[in-house]
């Protein structure tokens, strides 16, 4: 593989690198692999055909993250409240989340709650809930 140099300031370096030749940034022959990650870890270069950094630390990286997706679960928070559905605390919490303090009211007044504290507004609804 040939390699660039993308170091600021060493991009059209001329010269012999360690066992590399390069003129104007580029090596003038392919370069195995190993010498590549070598290099790589010295200076910023990339490979000339795709770019890639050819250091250990980006490889590591690469084989680390690669196929990783990461999704959260849904959070189901209904529209508008119902005043006898019985919430529970993680119900409050994912709309507390959502919302925040206006959607607690939006629990809360219906059932006559008032505060103006989230957390101790979500007591008040899990108390007053209690209750019934």
């Amino acid at each position: 593989m040939k390699l660039k140099i993308t170091e600021p300031g060493w991009a059209n370096f001329t010269g012999d690198f360690g066992m590399v030749a390069f003129v104007d940034g580029v090596s003038v022959d392919d370069v195995p692999k190993v010498q590549a990650a070598s290099l790589a870890g010295l200076i910023a270069i990339e490979t000339l055909e795709g770019g890639v950094n050819p250091s250990a630390s980006q490889i590591l990286l690469d084989a680390h993250h690669a196929g990783v997706k990461v999704e959260a679960p849904p959070v189901h928070i209904p529209e508008t409240p119902a005043a006898d559905k019985i919430w529970t605390a993680e119900e409050l919490a994912a709309i507390a989340d959502a919302k925040g303090m206006k959607g607690i009211r939006e629990v809360a007044d219906p059932m006559g709650l008032k505060d103006n504290s989230v957390n101790v507004l979500m007591t008040k609804i899990i108390a007053h809930q209690a209750k019934k």
